[in-house]
């Protein structure tokens, strides 16, 4: 599966931190949320190109690496 995000790239998931690294970690992105900011990067999650039976389970794993 492709995904796309909020800073363009594009690339095979082949792990959920490979997702929340390259979509969410990177610098690019974290101009618009801050790391710790969970509500944020939620929102920031749902804005980029997944399947939406996915959310939950990545909104989850971010506020139990950010806790």
């Amino acid at each position: 599966m492709l995904i796309t995000c909020a800073n363009h790239s594009t690339f095979r998931r082949n792990s959920l931190d490979d997702f929340i690294y390259f979509c969410i970690l990177q610098p690019t992105v974290l101009q618009t949320a801050q790391r710790t900011d969970v509500a944020s990067i939620a929102s920031l999650l749902i804005s980029t190109t997944i399947r939406l039976g996915e959310v939950e389970t990545i909104v989850q794993s971010l506020v139990s690496k950010f806790q």
